[in-house]
């Protein structure tokens, strides 16, 4: 603790000098000596507040912190002018947790002394633990403003911030001191990780850059610089700086790890997994390790290694929302809709739920009767997830309850015309009033319906089509595509979707994959591909003969209400997981859904047939990454078909 430890000036001296003698030996480290001294020196001259001040100093370093706040007061009562009194009572204070009366010793302080700068950043520091940042801030100017070297008080300024968690306010204090002391590695470290916490990754990586010139070899900063490059998607650079860290820290489990997520992230999950390992080689109680080492398992198919380590990383880290949230998709994908719908409550301590999160201020739905009031309902993920779990709507209706309906905007009108019965509001920032009426009961997100009304995979409803394509533009779009292919049959497909955070590239395929498929006679093939696919499709046509109609007045990403009338206008969709299937099994048309080995959690394992979905048909890969035997399979079952359609003019059979 940092105290005012000088004598007084001009006070009489007990013969033979014992608080001087005191001064010295407590200096010294010998503080039993200094205790005595200076009690002989209070037995001479009891109203000495150099003698209480250095007594309190004693007790502190005793420990005796009670005794010492004590000895302080007499101290300050007999100099209520000494700045450095004051500031040793608010450090006493704050040693105890007495933040209040620390604030208000440091106020005394500073206001004796003005130019005390460590004073007003211990005021600052007490502002801001009480929640008055608006004056901690101006205190912790004060302090750099005053301060003899104003990097200490900067730097003590942000780290102060940073406990607090308040990194956004932390960066202009250490950007200040770096660019004060621009050698300094320590400076240019805090600053890139105080622009870090604050999702600043650009900022961050920059910072890092600048520590690195001048302690190149500080494997922390390559580590940091890594994790910050791949926060902005700049997996190759990330992937550099991870590997410089494990080469100059071979012993570094945090290094390995973050090594592992960008190589996960970049598609390489076998040395994603190696690095997991090897973490937890080093440390096995690092949690985050055994979860995401879980979660490559999972992928793979090892479920039972992979609910060890998940359950592992819980033993270590029994609040971590990821491993709870991934450990209970992995049992709904094995049908155990129970710990699955339980566990998947901790998605809402996720940081992507909270950036989803919506409507917070209203009343969450868990199952309360509805008849007669209204519910507002909203949607967590992407498209395709709104496409699907809608159908939970009827359920709702029936059930009496009046449902406004928050969806993507391009989804209205179709909303409209499926379910006649509800408001449909578009999605957007901020949210229509129409989400705050007066007269709305509940909200819930259209996954949180998922527990309360579809608790048991062998209870799912068979619904009917539930949503409506717009029927003349259907009906526009087959007759488009039938002109001049006689009875050919309208086929259409889709073969790429979903992300890498979404584990895209394990699903999607390439069209040279589809031969099989394109080479069957009495078939007409549309493309359902949604982005810019035209020049892929002219390649394919040059190379191969094969022809995929691709409908230019078709912008699945654009207008939603083309693409359900041209899936409408189909006989047959066949296409990877992605939201098409979706499309297709809410029109009640006919699909075909390419499945990897280990895919999401809906589609369950080991079924051809889809419980949400009547007309849809599963197909799976046997092998991770091995997309010909399913498209000889499907090119057997298309063959098949158009043969039943040659022989008997019927409709198209699942």
């Amino acid at each position: 603790m940092q105290a005012s430890e000088e004598t007084a000036a001009g006070r009489a001296m007990p013969p033979p000098s014992a608080l001087a003698r005191a001064e010295a030996a407590f200096h010294a480290g010998r503080i039993a000596e200094a205790e005595r001294l200076c009690r002989e020196a209070l037995a001479f001259r009891p109203v000495d507040a150099a003698a209480f001040n250095l007594m309190a100093l004693i007790q502190h370093r005793q420990g005796n912190l009670d005794a010492a706040q004590e000895r302080l007061k007499e101290a300050i009562t007999l100099a209520p002018d000494n700045a450095g009194y004051w500031y040793t009572l608010g450090r006493l204070a704050l040693l105890r947790g007495e933040l209040g009366h620390a604030a208000k010793a440091f106020a005394a302080a500073v206001a004796r002394a003005p130019g005390l700068a460590e004073a007003h950043l211990r005021l600052g520091e007490c502002r801001l633990r009480l929640g008055d940042t608006q004056a901690a801030r101006a205190s912790f100017a004060a302090a750099a403003a005053r301060a003899a070297d104003p990097r200490k008080a900067h730097a003590g300024a942000g780290r102060l911030l940073m406990q607090a968690g308040l990194a956004g306010e932390a960066i202009p204090h250490f950007r200040a001191w770096a660019e004060a002391a621009p050698s300094n590695a320590e400076a240019w470290r805090a600053l890139g990780r105080a622009a870090f916490a604050a999702d600043r990754p650009e900022a961050a990586k920059e910072a890092f850059a600048q520590a690195l010139a001048f302690a190149p070899e500080d494997a922390e900063t390559h580590m940091n610089l890594g994790v910050a490059a791949a926060a902005l998607g700049e997996t190759t650079s990330a992937r550099v700086a991870l590997e410089r860290a494990v080469a100059l820290a071979p012993a570094s489990a945090l290094a390995r790890l973050n090594l592992g997520n960008v190589l996960d992230e970049a598609g390489e999950g076998a040395r994603a997994k190696g690095c997991f390992e090897a973490a937890l080689a080093i440390d096995p109680s690092l949690a985050e390790a055994h979860s995401n080492l879980a979660t490559l398992l999972l992928h793979e198919g090892d479920f039972a290694r992979a609910e060890a380590h998940f359950r592992r990383a819980l033993a270590l880290a029994p609040d971590y929302p990821e491993a709870h949230n991934n450990l209970a998709q992995m049992k709904l994908l094995q049908g155990d809709f129970a710990d699955g719908w339980r566990g998947a409550e901790w998605r809402r301590r996720t940081s992507d739920y909270r950036a989803r999160l919506r409507h917070v201020r209203l009343p969450r739905w868990q199952g309360e009767p509805v008849a007669g009031r209204t519910l507002l309902l909203w949607c967590e993920q992407g498209i395709g997830d709104e496409v699907q779990f809608v159908s939970l709507v009827p359920d709702l209706l029936a059930a009496g309850a009046r449902v406004v309906l928050e969806g993507d905007r391009r989804m209205s009108g179709i909303y409209a015309r499926s379910f006649p019965g509800i408001e449909v509001v578009a999605r957007r920032e901020p949210a229509d009033e129409r989400c705050r009426g007066a007269d709305i009961a509940f909200q819930a997100s259209l996954e949180d319906l998922l527990p309360i009304l579809r608790p048991d995979p062998t209870r799912i409803p068979k619904p009917g089509p539930y949503l409506k394509a717009d029927s003349d533009r259907a009906t526009a779009m087959r007759a488009t595509y039938q002109a001049g292919a006689g009875d050919k049959m309208l086929v259409g497909l889709s073969w790429r979707g979903g992300t890498r955070k979404s584990k895209g590239a394990a699903r999607s395929t390439a069209l040279a994959d589809w031969l099989p498929v394109l080479g069957q006679e009495g078939i007409r093939f549309v493309s359902l591909q949604y982005g810019p696919v035209a020049e892929e499709i002219a390649r394919f046509r040059a190379e191969t003969g094969l022809e995929i109609v691709l409908d230019p007045a078709v912008d699945a990403l654009a207008d939603m209400e083309s693409f359900f009338a041209q899936v409408a206008a189909l006989d047959l969709v066949i296409s990877i997981d992605n939201a098409t299937v979706h499309v297709a099994g809410a029109l009640g048309r006919p699909v075909w859904t390419l499945l990897p080995p280990v895919p999401s959690w809906r589609w369950l394992l080991g079924r051809s047939d889809c419980p949400w979905y009547p007309s849809m048909t599963l197909v799976r890969q046997r092998e991770a990454g091995a997309w010909g035997p399913v498209m000889a399979e499907v090119a057997e079952r298309l063959g098949a078909l158009v043969a039943g359609r040659r022989a008997d003019d019927g409709g198209v059979e699942r």
